[in-house]
């Protein structure tokens, strides 16, 4: 888990703080979780060809 958490950054957004992850070089992929998961959910599912966003 924490090295999932290094692999990431926070930005700012109305006061509050989102992590962001980007992966891979293919095409674009932008997922969107819920409360209470997280990108750590998809990071065993994250397809290679894919330029992943979580």
């Amino acid at each position: 888990m924490e090295e999932w958490k290094q692999s990431g950054f926070y930005v700012s957004y109305q006061n509050r703080k989102i992590f962001l992850k980007e992966e891979g070089n293919g095409e674009n992929l932008l997922l969107i979780h819920g409360f209470p998961t997280a990108s750590f959910d998809w990071s065993l599912r994250t397809e290679e060809r894919k330029s992943l966003i979580s």
